[in-house]
């Protein structure tokens, strides 16, 4: 499995050659966890926001969790970093940097939102293959 550092293609919120390469090049599954993605990201970035604004950090600890897992799941490694540092908020429940972070990863995940709207994402994926190959 390629795995490449967040800062090999930049020019994508997302590392293609690893959410094409978790899902073993099948397209059509990678297709399957970005439509699962794209129809959860909201409602766990709300209950995250809402925990945070309570001063939850249990909550903010579990909500951040499992957002970073989707995020992994696609390769958004800068919004993933985002729900980590998050996450690692809620465990000190230490929130007092959550609401600028919150903003950095509300914006990262608008990024990778923007991206998958895109009609022809899994085209520059399966593209990404070819690249990474000839490399």
């Amino acid at each position: 499995m390629t795995q490449l550092s967040p800062s090999t293609h930049n020019s994508y919120p997302i590392d293609l050659a690893y959410a094409r390469d978790i899902v073993d090049g099948d397209l059509e599954l990678l297709q399957e966890i970005v439509a699962l993605f794209l129809f959860d990201c909201s409602d766990q970035m709300a209950t995250l926001q809402e925990a945070a604004t309570c001063g939850k950090g249990a909550d903010v600890k579990a909500k951040a969790h499992r957002l970073k897992c989707s995020l992994g799941n696609i390769g958004g490694w800068q919004a993933y970093k985002l729900a980590c540092e998050i996450e690692l908020m809620g465990m000190r429940n230490d929130l007092s940097g959550a609401e600028e972070c919150l903003f950095h990863l509300t914006a990262a995940i608008e990024d990778i939102i923007a991206f998958f709207a895109q009609p022809d994402w899994a085209e520059q994926a399966e593209n990404w293959a070819t690249f990474d190959e000839a490399q």
